[in-house]
């Protein structure tokens, strides 16, 4: 939610004028480590979504290179079947 610098100061000033000036003074304190902890929290959350979201993007690449580096792996000749012959009865 968006609030503009207006209504963010109707409200400051109707809480100034309901709590008066010393707990006005006491509760913006107490509010505004609440605000950092939770804009922490979320910020915490974001990132790890975003680490999952990595994650989950390359997995499906590494498994096709898996899959790649085998399919090589089964295609190249092997050597222990030729015995030396190369072909030639």
């Amino acid at each position: 939610m968006d609030f503009s610098f207006s209504e963010m100061l109707m409200v400051a000033i109707i809480a100034f004028l309901v709590l008066g000036p010393e707990q006005f003074i006491k509760k913006s304190g107490q509010l505004g480590k609440l605000l950092g902890k939770i804009k922490t929290q979320f910020n915490n959350f974001k990132v790890m979504i975003e680490q999952e979201i990595m994650i989950n993007e390359t997995a499906p690449i590494n498994k096709i290179e898996d899959s790649s580096d085998t399919a090589v792996k089964e295609s190249a000749p092997d050597d222990s079947d030729q015995k030396g012959n190369h072909g030639f009865d």
